[in-house]
């Protein structure tokens, strides 16, 4: 005689729906399974991306600090030519009016120079004329008084 193993007969209804909620089961964890590969990788790579935009953004800040740095120099060097131009146009505008000025005292020397050779003319005229009068006189014989014409004319 068989034994039976089972005491109660098996549900048909019952074990197609038991194999066919397994075989859902199978083929969604499958599914999920493949879906679930896919997101891994997705945020595998994203993470690569993130990690490549970081080192960017690094790279992109350092050179950013850098220029910045840069611009700062250039801006410190415009400030410093434009304070040595300031004090080169005062340095040309105290020259201009050091010219100015020293034209000025030259005009009124060579006025004073003028002024002086004019006088220097009329003072040898002067001393010409009395020259040829004094001249005049000792060579003349008019000489009545003969100090008075030793003493002019024996002088010279």
């Amino acid at each position: 005689m068989e034994k039976r193993v089972l005491k109660r007969k098996l549900n048909p209804f019952l074990l197609i729906t038991t194999v066919l909620v397994l075989a859902i089961l199978a083929g969604s964890s499958v599914f999920y399974q493949t879906e679930l590969s896919d997101i891994v990788s997705e945020k595998n790579n994203l993470r690569e991306e993130v990690e490549n935009k970081s080192k960017q953004l690094e790279r992109l800040t350092n050179r950013n600090q850098n220029l910045t740095s840069q611009l700062n120099s250039t801006r410190n060097t415009v400030l410093d030519l434009e304070e040595d131009i300031r004090e080169k146009d005062q340095e040309i505008d105290s020259l201009i009016q050091s010219k100015e000025t020293l034209e000025s005292e030259l005009g009124s020397v060579e006025e004073e120079n003028n002024r002086l050779r004019d006088s220097l003319s009329r003072l040898e005229a002067n001393l010409e004329d009395m020259n040829n009068t004094l001249n005049t006189l000792c060579s003349s014989d008019n000489v009545t008084d003969v100090e008075t014409a030793e003493a002019l004319c024996g002088a010279r």
